[in-house]
């Protein structure tokens, strides 16, 4: 299991390609990528789009990619649904929500 931060949209993106050049192409490290929407040079709308774009050109399996954010409010959900992302988890962040996410994400049982 691979875990990293990432501290603009390029680097999420960057350390995503990282990852498929050190499996030789055939998949992706990552399972489960937990996006900021709101990060400097690129944000995670974008990261996700050029994300799933990239593994969609290889016919690599897509992580699932989660929006973790304080925006809520509907339009901010539907903005992440449209750029590719799994579902949203609301800030601030407890373990027992968070348990719930991966269990929703088939992660744990």
């Amino acid at each position: 299991m691979i875990c990293s931060a990432a501290f603009n949209g390029n680097q999420a993106y960057d350390k995503v390609v990282a990852s498929v050049e050190h499996h030789n192409g055939d998949h992706c490290g990552y399972e489960l990528i937990l996006m900021d929407c709101n990060m400097p040079f690129l944000d995670g709308y974008e990261a996700t789009i050029k994300i799933r774009e990239f593994l969609s050109e290889r016919g690599i399996e897509q992580p699932a990619i989660v929006a973790v954010t304080g925006h809520t409010e509907q339009v901010y959900i539907d903005r992440c649904m449209e750029s590719g992302m799994n579902d949203v988890f609301s800030k601030p962040v407890n373990i027992k929500s968070f348990k719930k996410l991966l269990e929703k994400l088939g992660f744990v049982s």
